[in-house]
């Protein structure tokens, strides 16, 4: 009897600890399923609010015909958006017209590397680029950033005026990391 009682006894001590610990696993599932959609959600979030600065940046180009005081107003822009690491406005033919890294403009770059051109009013999200600045998009440009530094352009194509400008802003992918990293530090 004593033994059929500690047998029985191991058997509810096993069958609790089982129970306990696919709980924990359930919980601990569900959290990391809010945890994704959070992180998803601030970096949709992010992408968006670069989209409609790069959408007002261009209506305020083609508005104002451009200037010295619109690179104060990429300047600006820049400053306001973590996410970036650079800021340029482009023709259709690829010319830097202005930029936030002084380097950049006057150069022509080939849009096509900048992935599939948006159509008026819209946006586009590039591939990964490797380098750190417009110049890599030339044509015969070498990455000038070491493997797995670079950025990804997102693309506003802006028309009026008898113009049409592409806005771009250089995603930095390390600043969308660097905050999750930060929202996971400490979680087991």
């Amino acid at each position: 009897a004593g033994l059929l009682s500690a047998v029985a006894f191991m058997v509810l001590l096993v069958a609790s600890l089982v129970y306990e610990r696919q709980s924990e696993l359930t919980d601990a599932g569900a959290r990391a399923e809010l945890l994704a959609r959070v992180l998803e959600d601030h970096a949709s979030r992010s992408i968006d609010t670069v989209a409609v600065s790069l959408a007002v940046l261009g209506e305020t180009m083609l508005a104002e015909g451009g200037g010295r005081d619109f690179g104060q107003a990429l300047g600006q822009t820049l400053a306001a958006q973590p996410l970036l690491r650079s800021v340029a406005v482009l023709d259709q033919q690829g010319q830097v017209l202005v930029s936030t890294t002084p380097g950049d403009v006057g150069r022509r770059i080939d849009p096509a590397r900048l992935g599939p051109l948006p159509a008026a009013g819209r946006d586009a999200l590039g591939p990964f680029t490797q380098g750190r600045s417009l110049a890599v998009l030339e044509r015969s440009a070498v990455p000038d950033a070491p493997r797995g530094v670079g950025f990804v352009p997102l693309v506003r194509c802006v028309e009026g005026r008898g113009r049409s400008l592409l806005v771009v802003g250089l995603v930095n992918p390390d600043a969308v990391a660097n905050h999750q990293e930060q929202t996971v530090q400490g979680l087991r």
